[in-house]
């Protein structure tokens, strides 16, 4: 699991442990070479690993986007399904009455969105990615 030390990740490294499942946290920088060894033997790899707030905004793609497509290609080369968990961001604006389809044309409010989208672009093209809606 990405973002295992973050507060989603912990509540569900708790979950899954509790259940009896083994929790594997992985750690930034993710490098696609060592991830494939470390997920040797993985059936499911959960991503949470991602930032909200950054100085500069090649960080936010950096750390949401191409942190994605490693996370993703070692998923893949390992044989390893990957369960990416978003934001909310990712779609953009919307009332909070709204229901938001994922084929509606997306409004980006800020640049963590749009690395947000982006990564999940990077997600769907992944075969280790599995789609629900």
């Amino acid at each position: 699991m990405t973002g295992a030390s973050g507060f989603i990740g912990g509540h569900l490294t708790d979950a899954l442990t509790a259940r009896g499942d083994t929790v594997i946290p992985v750690k930034r920088p993710y490098n696609a070479d060592a991830l494939s060894v470390t997920l040797g033997g993985a059936d499911v790899v959960v991503h949470l690993g991602g930032i909200v707030s950054a100085v500069q905004e090649r960080d936010f793609y950096a750390a949401n986007v191409d942190a994605t497509r490693v996370v993703a290609q070692a998923c893949r080369d390992a044989g390893a399904r990957i369960v990416h968990v978003s934001s909310l961001a990712a779609a953009g604006p919307a009332p909070a009455s709204a229901h938001v389809p994922r084929t509606m044309p997306r409004r980006r409010s800020r640049p963590t969105a749009e690395a947000n989208s982006r990564a999940n672009r990077r997600c769907a093209r992944s075969p280790a990615c599995a789609q629900r809606s």
